[in-house]
């Protein structure tokens, strides 16, 4: 997979371009068509990108043409809502129109993701991420020097992923389209609904998890005079966050995992342990390279810039400092703790849509911090039943 290591370095350059080219308002219009193009892919298609990978063999024709027929329907859906909110604003009308685009365009990219996956094309799946990056890193560049507007990291986004899931659809046995030719009574009909029943309860998960992850996206009109900052702030979080869980984690995670299953909870736990303190270095790490773009790259000085720098430097702390070990409670037994975290990340984080500007990223920073402490504990130790059985079944 060496040439999907190049391709993730060129997304990782990618997302510093903005920066450097001082196109933070590109930023800043991304974000949230983006989130909630993430959030509605998965409805879309009832979680394909995660069904898909253990369907059985005659499961996988029915469950691709619904998955694509509701997410055809949804992304026209959101787009058409759009163009008609636009009469009255044409600011949020565009950013669902963006929002519709993005929603077929990733899902489509997502739903052959998980064909190549199944289908163990791994030699190509390494040529797909290779040039996902470089698309994105020469697009990114063309948007932000040669020609800029204010949608131009949204249509890159769109481009990239378009062009690279229609490319792995014509290399599949399953191409997606040919599961919907001649299916749509199916889809309609008892199999189709049956299958629908089936993807709810994942799809739920998925979507109660992946609120609190794009919610910041959402947050980002709501900003005011700070969203570019916050838009740079959640593009360099989430780009070292993506570092610490895709790069550094596995060299813990294989580790604790190992000790795990020799039943060795002490050495577990040390492992776990260097994964926690790794992410909180690298968070610490991160919000000095942060404040330094911010600078650079604002047009101009917010109100109460200083006290903004801080908030956002906390929040930075909160959400990075668990990037590396973000795997480790599920490692060590805590499913339950997890579930209860996310069902609170979303009912402390949903009623910020209320708010606004200062007082929103007040209220964000000091909720992350607070989200981040609270999964301290079960980052570092074993739980107590995953002990308990292991010595059930010794």
């Amino acid at each position: 997979m060496g040439v999907a290591t190049i391709g993730q370095g060129f997304n990782f350059l990618a997302m510093l371009l903005p920066v450097f080219g001082k196109e933070a308002s590109q930023l800043a219009y991304l974000m949230f068509p983006l989130s909630l193009s993430l959030v509605l892919f998965k409805l879309g298609s009832l979680s394909f990108h995660v069904r898909y990978l253990i369907l059985r063999v005659n499961q996988r024709h029915i469950g691709t043409a619904v998955s694509l027929s509701g997410l055809i329907f949804l992304s026209a859906l959101t787009s058409i809502l759009g163009a008609v909110i636009a009469n009255w604003s044409s600011y949020w009308g565009m950013l669902l129109v963006w929002g519709g685009l993005l929603t077929f365009s990733h899902g489509l990219y997502y739903m052959s993701v998980a064909v190549v996956i199944t289908e163990q094309r791994e030699a190509f799946y390494g040529k797909v991420r290779f040039a996902y990056g470089l698309i994105n890193f020469v697009l990114t560049a063309a948007v932000v020097w040669l020609v800029p507007f204010q949608a131009g990291l949204v249509v890159v986004t769109f481009l990239n992923t378009i062009l690279t899931g229609m490319w792995m659809m014509s290399r599949c046995e399953n191409s997606l389209v040919g599961s919907l030719r001649g299916a749509i009574p199916q889809v309609f009909g008892k199999e189709g609904s049956r299958y629908a029943r089936e993807s709810w309860r994942t799809t739920s998960a998925v979507l109660v998890s992946d609120i609190g992850l794009q919610i910041q996206g959402f947050l980002t009109p709501l900003m005011g005079a700070y969203q570019e900052l916050w838009a740079i702030v959640v593009r360099l979080s989430g780009g070292f966050g993506t570092l610490g869980q895709q790069i550094i984690a596995p060299v813990f995670e294989i580790r604790i995992a190992e000790a795990i299953r020799g039943k060795a909870f002490s050495r577990a736990g040390a492992w776990a342990f260097k994964a926690q303190l790794t992410g909180i270095s690298l968070a610490i790490a991160v919000i000095p390279i942060q404040i330094a773009s911010i600078v650079f790259a604002t047009s101009q000085s917010v109100p109460q810039q200083t006290l903004a720098i801080t908030m956002i430097s906390i929040y930075t702390l909160g959400l990075v400092s668990s990037s590396v070990s973000m795997k480790s409670p599920y490692i060590l037994g805590h499913e339950r703790g997890m579930l209860w975290w996310s069902f609170l990340r979303v009912g402390l984080l949903l009623p910020m849509l209320l708010l606004h500007e200062m007082t929103l990223l007040l209220f964000i920073s000091v909720t992350q911090l607070l989200l981040g402490a609270l999964l301290l504990p079960l980052s570092v130790r074993s739980s107590r039943d995953l002990m308990m059985k292991n010595v059930t079944n010794g």
